[in-house]
């Protein structure tokens, strides 16, 4: 697998005791040492200044080792694609996908900015919490998601993958129907290093 982007979060989202270790549902890092710390070794997947620590390319692997110390989580992606994203060859080198954890699998549009969670179709589903990026998660479909709160496994990824990619997004404006557009999904590997892994697994509610 090929990593795509990573993310720093202060915290994983959950609904009645279940964490949901979705990316774009979790609040992402804001203190400022977090992020001055990333600014050195990281750069932005859409070549602009880091203002938030999502969507970033790990230029320099050892920042792992440096997020220990600001007791943080990070999440990343990965996809099965050899060649997902321009700036794929901005990785440091070093990096080594086989030293991350699998926590299992998520379904987006990181082009379009679009979930599978909020967006489309997936065992969890969220609505945004007036324009927060923060969301409210209920589960529809238990049997096809993990501990993480993540689809379990490759052939519930390629159902949810089939579902999504048989229907249309319809986008809405103050409430009223505004487009209604055919989204290129794509399913992506949600890893976490062995700290965040330990921290998550002190989480787990159920």
């Amino acid at each position: 697998m090929t990593p795509h982007h990573f993310g720093i979060f202060s915290d994983i989202s959950s609904t009645n005791g279940l964490l949901v270790a979705i990316p774009d549902a979790s609040p992402v890092a804001e203190d400022e040492d977090i992020i001055s710390k990333i600014r050195e070794k990281s750069i932005s997947r859409f070549g602009d200044d880091i203002e938030y620590p999502c969507d970033l390319i790990m230029t320099d692997c050892s920042l792992v080792n440096d997020l220990i110390d600001l007791d943080c989580y990070l999440l990343l992606l990965a996809s099965k694609e050899a060649v997902v994203d321009k700036n794929t060859k901005y990785w440091d080198p070093k990096f080594d996908l086989t030293k991350y954890r699998l926590l299992g699998w998520t379904i987006s549009d990181y082009s379009g900015g679009n979930y599978a969670f909020c967006d489309g179709l997936f065992p969890i589903h969220g609505v945004e919490i007036d324009c927060s990026d923060r969301y409210s998660l209920r589960v529809v479909d238990k049997m096809s998601i993990n501990i993480w709160g993540l689809i379990k496994d490759e052939a519930s990824l390629e159902m949810y993958m089939q579902k999504n990619n048989r229907s249309r997004v319809k986008y809405f404006n103050d409430g009223r129907f505004s487009e209604e557009a055919e989204i290129d999904w794509a399913a992506y590997g949600v890893f976490c290093d062995e700290y965040t892994f330990s921290k998550i697994s002190k989480l787990n509610l159920r």
